[in-house]
């Protein structure tokens, strides 16, 4: 299987990070282009309408860019599997929604928080992501033994941004990201790498 990818630049959206959503969802005519990168995807109907099916043997990978960041947070291949539906047919994790004037175009929810580690601060209002460690990683949601204590001078840095101001930031190591993210751009592949991209 040869490997494809499609970047896609949306218009300045707003992203909501919400722990409360499964999946993430995002405006119709993105995730079309998205899906569209993936073989033998279709748009869902009946009691999938909103949703997208395709093949449950293609390995679909999906990153998210936030901001300024050059950051790429990647959602693995098993996580952008939202439920098989028959022998050979999956649901994907991204679906649609239908964003207004005052509302999020995008909602992003536990299929891409639980691939990074994210911090929130409340005032001013900002959310930050890190890499997940080699740990977690291995875990993957299999029992293993719980991993050891990270002490302050080795844990993984994260840094934050928003408020009113769209420029001020904490002083935080790594990747900033800011909680009123505008813009998306989508990146999608097979063996297939996506990316969404929140300006």
């Amino acid at each position: 299987m040869g490997r494809v990818s499609r970047c896609l630049r949306g218009r300045h959206r707003w992203a909501a990070i919400d722990t409360g959503t499964t999946g993430i969802g995002g405006p119709a005519d993105v995730l079309d282009d998205l899906y569209a990168a993936v073989p033998g995807a279709t748009a869902g109907s009946g009691q999938f309408q909103g949703f997208y099916i395709y093949p449950c043997s293609t390995d679909v990978t999906v990153s998210m860019r936030f901001g300024s960041s050059q950051n790429n947070w990647t959602i693995s291949s098993a996580d952008f599997k939202f439920q098989q539906i028959d022998n050979t047919n999956c649901v994907g994790a991204l679906f649609q929604i239908a964003g207004g004037q005052n509302t999020p175009a995008w909602i992003v929810g536990d299929t891409f928080l639980k691939n990074v580690y994210s911090v929130y601060r409340s005032s001013p209002g900002s959310v930050g992501f890190a890499n997940l460690s080699s740990t977690a990683l291995a875990m993957n949601g299999v029992n293993a033994a719980a991993p050891s204590p990270t002490s302050a001078s080795n844990a993984p840095g994260a840094t934050a941004s928003g408020g009113s101001s769209p420029n001020s930031s904490a002083a935080l190591p790594s990747s900033r990201t800011s909680l009123g993210a505008r813009g998306l751009a989508v990146c999608a592949g097979v063996v297939v790498a996506a990316m969404v991209w929140v300006l």
